[in-house]
C-alpha cells in the first residue's frame, strides 16, 4: 500500500503481529508524519469520511496535590507564603494521605491551623480540572460519532466526550497520528539536495552504503540522528561498531531497560568472543541475525510455530498473554507447547528449556516491525548526513532558528565537518540558511536586534545596487537607524565595498537622501558620494552581534607546541598541560580562611569546562584577562566531570600555531 517502503518478507515481519482472526480487540496503529504537516493529515481524514465521524479524543486534567492544596487556601483566604511553604513540604509523586506520613508536614499544618484546609484539599485531589485534547488519538467512525457518544465542538473540531480508555469497548477505531520531527529532517533535506540533484531519490538509497556506516555509525558521529543521540546509544555503538542493517535494527530493540542486560553478550556473540547457542539447529533461522539471543517478539511467535506447532494467529495471543504476565495462561501453555513440540520430536527437556527461554524474553521483546522502521529513519538521516552534508547541516540549522544555543552548536559541528559558514549579506541572504558556492550563508535573523519583519522587508526588495539604493528601498519600511547600525556592525552591507565605519558616519546623509528622493522626482536628487572613513574599523564582538563565533572560535587558532584541546583533556588526565581557551564565566569566592579562589568556565573550538584556582595561584585572578587567555593547568576530575585545575598564565604569543 505503500504505507512503509519496508519489505515484510526480506525482515521477517509477521502480519498476524498486527492483526489476526482470532484476536477480539482492534489493532493498535501509530502512524508518523511529518510534524509540520500532521494537521494536513486530520483535513484530509475528516473530508474523506466526514466532519462528524472523525474525532479528535478529549483528555481530562486532574487536580494534582499541591495544586489542591493552593486553590483551597486562596478559597479560605490563607495568606499566599504559608501555603506556599505548606506546598514545597508535600511530595508531588505521593498523594496527599500519603504525604501525612511525613512527621514535617504534620508538624507544619498543625502549628498554621491548616487541617480544615488540607482536609478539603484532599476530598479534591484527583478531580477533574479541565479539559485538553489527548496528543495523538483520532477516532474514525463508519457512522455519525454523535449517535454513538457524547461529542463537544472546540476550536479543533469535534471532541469525543468519552476519554480513550472507554472508546476501545465501544468498537471505535482510535489511531495514533504522531508528529515526527525526523521526517521534516529528512523530507527538507531531500527538497534542498534536489535543487542540484533533480532526480535524487531516497527510496533508492542502498542500505549497506560504507561510508554511512564508517563515518557516521562506526565513528559515532550520530548528533541528530534519530534513536542513536543519546550518550548511553552512542556508548554501545562504540562497543558494536556496526556495519550493516541488522544490526542497527538490534541496536533499537537492545537499547531499552530489560534487553538491554544482553547488550554485551550480544557483542560479544558478534565479534566471535563467545559461542553461539541455538539449542537446537531448527532454531538458528529464526535466532541467526540475533547471534542466538531473542530480541524480537516476531522470534517468539516463529519459535512457538516452529516447535509447538502453534499457528501465528494462536502465537501472537499467547505471546500478548506473556507481555502481560499472564500466570495462569503461562503455566497452560506450558503443558501444550511441551506437548506439542515432542508430539513434533522434540526432546522433553528441551522443549522446556526453550519455554523457559521464551518467558523470560516475553516481557520486553520488542516489535520488530517498529525495530525496522525506525532503523530505515536512522539510516536515512545518517546517509544525508554522511553523503550530503551540507544540505544535511544547513536544514538542522534552519529547523534551530530561534534556539541559541542548538544554533551555536549545530555551526560548531558544521565547521568541524569542512564547511565555512559566512556572515549575513543583504544582497545573498534568504530567510533561513542557505548554501551558495560552498559557503552557507546566515540570514539576517541571526543577528542579535533584526526582526524577522525587518529581515523580510529587505529580502522582499534585494539586489541592492549601493549603500544608497539599500536606504531608498527599505527604511521606509521598519529598518530603523538601529537596524541599520547593527547590519552593518556584522558585515551584512560588505558588498558595498566600503569600510563600516563609512558606512556608519554616511548613515545621515543617506537618510537625508531618501527623504529628498521621497519628497521630489529621484532625477531631482543627486545622489551623494560617500564620505571616507579616516578611522580603522573597530572589531565588533561576533559574540554580542550574533551570540557565536561566525568566523571561527579564537581559540582555533593555537594548534601545535604542547597545546591540548578540550576534547583530547580525557588523554592527558592527572597530567600538566598548556591550553589556550576562552573565558566564559568567572567566580571569585572567599574561603573559610578568609582567602580568595575562583570557579572559572573556559572554551575552545573543540568544548568547554570547569575550571578551578586554588588559593595558593589566587595571583592569577587579577592577570585573567578578558578574551582568550593562555594557561598553565593540570588535568584532573571531579564528581567524575572533568576539572581543569589552573595554575600559571603563559604569554599567548609564545604557543601560536598555525591551522
Amino acid at each position: 500500500l505503500g504505507i512503509t517502503d519496508i519489505d515484510p518478507i526480506e525482515y521477517d515481519l509477521l502480519f498476524e503481529r498486527f492483526l489476526n482472526p482470532d484476536r477480539i480487540t482492534m489493532p493498535d496503529i501509530d502512524l508518523d508524519f511529518e510534524d509540520e504537516r500532521r494537521n494536513e493529515v486530520i483535513d484530509y481524514v475528516r473530508e474523506k469520511y466526514g466532519d462528524r465521524r472523525v474525532s479528535l479524543i478529549v483528555a481530562y486534567g486532574t487536580m494534582g496535590c499541591r495544586q489542591a492544596v493552593r486553590d483551597v487556601g486562596k478559597v479560605y483566604n490563607i495568606e499566599e507564603k504559608v501555603i506556599g511553604q505548606l506546598s514545597k513540604q508535600i511530595d508531588p509523586k505521593k498523594s496527599l494521605r500519603d504525604n501525612t506520613k511525613n512527621p514535617e508536614v504534620v508538624k507544619y499544618i498543625r502549628e498554621n491551623k491548616l487541617e480544615k484546609i488540607y482536609k478539603v484539599a484532599m476530598r479534591l485531589e484527583g478531580l477533574k480540572k479541565n479539559t485538553t485534547i489527548h496528543a495523538a488519538g483520532v477516532i474514525i467512525s463508519s457512522i455519525d460519532l454523535n449517535e454513538i457518544i457524547p461529542t463537544y465542538k472546540s476550536g479543533d473540531g469535534i471532541l469525543t466526550g468519552y476519554t480513550m480508555e472507554h472508546l476501545e469497548k465501544l468498537g471505535l477505531l482510535k489511531m495514533d497520528f504522531l508528529a515526527l520531527r525526523n521526517l521534516t529532517t529528512i523530507h527538507n533535506t531531500v527538497r534542498l539536495i534536489r535543487k542540484v540533484e533533480p532526480s535524487f531519490d531516497l527510496k533508492n538509497v542502498p542500505l549497506d552504503d560504507k561510508n554511512t556506516y564508517d563515518s557516521i555509525f562506526k565513528k559515532v558521529n550520530t548528533d541528530n540522528i534519530f534513536q542513536f543521540e543519546t550518550p548511553g546509544m552512542r556508548n554501545f555503538l562504540r562497543k558494536l561498531q556496526p556495519d550493516n542493517f541488522e544490526d542497527l535494527i538490534a541496536a533499537i530493540a537492545l537499547f531499552r531497560p530489560g534487553p538491554m542486560e544482553n547488550i554485551d553478550e550480544y557483542i560479544a556473540r558478534r565479534k566471535g568472543q563467545k559461542k553461539i547457542d541455538y539449542l537446537h539447529p531448527d532454531l538458528e533461522a529464526i535466532l541467526k541475525n540475533t547471534y542466538g539471543i531473542i530480541v524480537y517478539q516476531e522470534q517468539i511467535m516463529q519459535i512457538l510455530v516452529t516447535m509447538g506447532g502453534y499457528t501465528y494467529a494462536e502465537a501472537d495471543l499467547i505471546r500478548r498473554a506473556m507481555s502481560k504476565k499472564k500466570k495462569e495462561v503461562m503455566i497452560e501453555e506450558r503443558r501444550k507447547f511441551v506437548l506439542q513440540a515432542c508430539e513434533k520430536g522434540y526432546g522433553e527437556k528441551l522443549a522446556e528449556q526453550v519455554y523457559d527461554l521464551i518467558v523470560k524474553f516475553a516481557n520486553y521483546g520488542f516489535n520488530k516491525s517498529h525495530s525496522v522502521a525506525y532503523a530505515v529513519i536512522a539510516y536515512q538521516m545518517a546517509y544525508l548526513k554522511a553523503n550530503y552534508m551540507e544540505q544535511f547541516q544547513v536544514n538542522n540549522l534552519n529547523m534551530n532558528i530561534g534556539s541559541e544555543k542548538k544554533t551555536k552548536d549545530v555551526i560548531e559541528s558544521a565547521r568541524k565537518k569542512g564547511l565555512t559558514i559566512v556572515s549575513p549579506n543583504v544582497n545573498t541572504s534568504a530567510e533561513g540558511y542557505v548554501i551558495r558556492d560552498g559557503k552557507v550563508i546566515l540570514p539576517l535573523t541571526s543577528i542579535k536586534g533584526i526582526t524577522a519583519q525587518q529581515s523580510k522587508a529587505i529580502l522582499d526588495v534585494q539586489p541592492f545596487d549601493d549603500y544608497f539604493d539599500f536606504f531608498k528601498k527599505t527604511y521606509q519600511k521598519g529598518v530603523n537607524r538601529t537596524a541599520v547600525e547593527l547590519l552593518i556592525k556584522s558585515g551584512a552591507l560588505e558588498d558595498f565595498g566600503k569600510s563600516k565605519n563609512t558606512l556608519l558616519q554616511n548613515i545621515d546623509s543617506a537618510l537625508t537622501y531618501v527623504e529628498l528622493v521621497n519628497s521630489l522626482d529621484e532625477s531631482l536628487v543627486a545622489k551623494p558620494e560617500l564620505e571616507e572613513s579616516k578611522i580603522e574599523d573597530e572589531e565588533y564582538s561576533e559574540i554580542d552581534l550574533f551570540g557565536f563565533y561566525v568566523s571561527g572560535h579564537p581559540a582555533s587558532k593555537y594548534v601545535g607546541n604542547g597545546i591540548v584541546k578540550i576534547r583530547d583533556f580525557n588523554k592527558f588526565l592527572n597530567r600538566q598541560i598548556a591550553v589556550v581557551v576562552l573565558v566564559e564565566k568567572l567566580k571569585v569566592i572567599d574561603t573559610k580562611k578568609g582567602e580568595k579562589m575562583a570557579f572559572v568556565q573556559v572554551a575552545d573550538e573543540t568544548g568547554s569546562c570547569d575550571a578551578v584556582i586554588f588559593p595558593k595561584n589566587n595571583i592569577m585572578i587579577e592577570k585573567i584577562g578578558e578574551g582568550l587567555n593562555h594557561f598553565k593547568a593540570t588535568i584532573g576530575k571531579r564528581n567524575d566531570e572533568i576539572q581543569l585545575i589552573l595554575e600559571d598564565i603563559l604569554a599567548l604569543e609564545e604557543k601560536k600555531g598555525g591551522n
